[in-house]
């Protein structure tokens, strides 16, 4: 948060003219986001159980926006994240002399849709290829699961493992940029909470 507050201070400094982007300037932007915290999350509700597999994407997706004066651009923001794994439990009894070891096979699915509506507030500067801003973003969150147990459907039971409050609005607060290496072409970077912490990708402008 310290680093947000002072990288804010940065951009605000700054007070030449902008070339990079003009009122009317369609941006498009498509990123991948790190870290994927409900691989994290896995891990350490997992316990002592090894996952058998454990993929995932962090919070990526695509950004559209409208510059509608020479500092303010509104738009959408549509981001997916997900993580899939599987792993064994056993469970170790005792029948008179004999060790009896049951293993249950879990097979796990959480994906997150997070969209926003977006405003940026673009700072002024003199080089034309960049363009620097900081956003907020608020909107709809929507989580689904799928579990299985043994082949057998588990839902509810990992939903209510998991313990996650399900609710259906989100936001974010971001810094971010762009350089623009040719007259439509670029890359983006950004760096906020709520969505991800970090994430880079290709910048598109028209």
């Amino acid at each position: 948060m310290k680093r947000l507050v002072i990288l804010f201070f940065l951009l605000t400094s700054l007070n030449l003219k902008s070339q990079a982007l003009y009122p009317g300037n369609i941006m498009l932007d498509t990123y991948l986001g790190a870290p994927n915290f409900g691989k994290i999350l896995v891990t350490s509700g997992l316990g002592n159980h090894q996952p058998i597999s454990l993929n995932g994407l962090g919070p990526s997706g695509f950004r559209a926006e409208y510059l509608v004066d020479d500092n303010l651009g509104v738009g959408v923001d549509l981001m997916y994240n997900y993580v899939d794994f599987k792993y064994q439990m056993n469970d170790t009894t005792w029948f008179g002399d004999n060790t009896i070891i049951k293993s249950d096979n879990f097979h796990s699915v959480m994906e997150r849709l997070r969209i926003h509506f977006r405003v940026n507030y673009h700072f002024e500067h003199d080089n034309p290829r960049f363009d620097t801003y900081i956003g907020f973003g608020l909107g709809y969150n929507n989580r689904t699961y799928r579990s299985t147990k043994n082949s057998i459907d588990n839902t509810e039971e990992f939903k209510n493992r998991i313990q996650l409050i399900p609710f259906p609005v989100s936001a974010r607060v971001c810094v971010g940029g762009r350089y623009y290496f040719s007259q439509y072409v670029g890359l983006v970077g950004e760096f906020g909470l709520g969505g991800p912490l970090i994430s880079v990708g290709l910048a598109f402008k028209y």
